[in-house]
């Protein structure tokens, strides 16, 4: 029973914390900059409006007031004229649709999701979702609100990226920033700034989209608003994505499974009497069963080249550059190594093993070259 009661207590003060807060759950959005850094953006998808989410928590359902509430704050919303969509759909929840334009250095403040601000001093715009205070992640994940959504970032080519902590990045400057949001403690952020854009007009008034009065970032009625946001410490990105590191331990526990392999094989060799212990004393010599040595030439292969793939991954996880095609060639990589010592070690056929090992190699390459290419555009 105190238990419950103190349930009860967290999502009263919870409610009263966000006020008329929503959080976005599944949705898409999209920002296109040009090169005189106007931007135009899109968001479509479903929205929680927190408060009624925890009534429901609270008494298993709305009241007729509730609903109505509700169905009228929707109305609220499509009065602004760039919002195509607002629809209360129960449970909740708000299915949402909206596009607009800005011009350059004017701001933005998308349905409590995300801010656009630019500082007048530095020309430097930062565009990140707001923040929710670390104790009311727990209470917003008992409600069941789960975020499922995608933010996607166009650059010009004349925007120089400070830092950002986007999931995946243009290739060879070509496509978006990325951001897949799955969970509530994430918050994509980004700081740009345009090279050939004039100094910062003063900063004209923010045109916010949201379901509530407008209210800036720095006010406290809104848990997830409780700052402007703010730049990550760090350059290229942050924090940095784990991805990177997977292909690595996978590449690294295969060829401790070929040490294994070898490991059994001297042993069974030695015990068939089909090799000498003695011929292991300065690594292999003298005759010995034909699967000895490719298990023994296999492994070796598996510490050479691989190497440079270790270092690649490494560097990229260090480096913070995060990208879909470098985590795809890691897994290739290493997906194309197992093949090669899958062949070595059963029927041997040199050219098929030749067609692994070389493609193996050119993804390594390309792996480094696209490594480069990231490191250098943000220098």
């Amino acid at each position: 029973m105190l238990k419950k009661i103190v349930r009860l207590a967290g999502f009263a003060s919870l409610s009263i914390m966000l006020g008329a807060c929503m959080v976005p759950e599944k949705f898409t959005a999209e920002i296109d900059y040009q090169a005189d850094a106007s931007y135009s953006y899109k968001f479509a998808g479903t929205a929680v409006d927190v408060p009624a989410i925890v009534q429901l928590a609270k008494l298993g359902g709305l009241n007729e007031k509730a609903k109505q509430d509700l169905d009228n704050e929707a109305i609220k919303i499509r009065s602004n004229p760039e919002v195509k969509k607002a629809v209360y759909v129960g449970n909740g929840r708000f299915e949402l649709q909206s596009e607009g334009k800005r011009a350059a250095t004017e701001s933005t403040h998308l349905f409590n999701f995300l801010q656009i601000v630019t500082d007048p001093n530095t020309g430097v715009t930062t565009i990140a979702s707001n923040a929710v205070k670390e104790g009311n992640l727990k209470e917003l994940s008992s409600l069941h609100i789960q975020p499922n959504g995608t933010l996607k970032i166009h650059l010009p080519s004349n925007a120089k990226v400070l830092s950002h902590n986007a999931h995946s990045t243009p290739l060879f400057g070509k496509g978006d920033y990325a951001w897949k949001i799955q969970e509530l403690s994430e918050r994509p952020v980004m700081t740009v700034r345009f090279e050939s854009a004039a100094p910062a007009p003063p900063q004209p008034e923010e045109r916010p989209v949201q379901n509530a009065e407008s209210c800036d970032a720095s006010s406290a009625d809104c848990a997830t608003r409780v700052a402007p946001p703010a730049p990550p410490p760090r350059n290229l990105s942050m924090p940095n994505s784990p991805a990177i590191l997977w292909p690595l331990f996978a590449l690294a526990a295969w060829t401790m499974c070929m040490a294994v392999n070898i490991a059994c094989r001297r042993v069974r060799a030695t015990l068939r009497g089909e090799a000498d212990i003695d011929q292991f004393a300065y690594g292999e010599s003298g005759p010995l069963p034909e699967a000895l040595i490719l298990a023994n030439r296999n492994y070796m292969n598996l510490l050479e080249l691989p190497m440079l793939f270790y270092v690649v991954c490494v560097l990229t996880y260090v480096t913070g550059v995060q990208s879909t095609w470098l985590v795809t060639l890691a897994w290739a990589y290493v997906v194309l190594r197992v093949l090669h010592s899958f062949v070595h070690l059963t029927y041997n056929h040199v050219l098929h093993r030749f067609a692994l090992f070389a493609t193996s190699n050119v993804i390594l390459t390309l792996q480094w070259l696209l490594l480069g290419t990231a490191l250098i555009s943000h220098t």
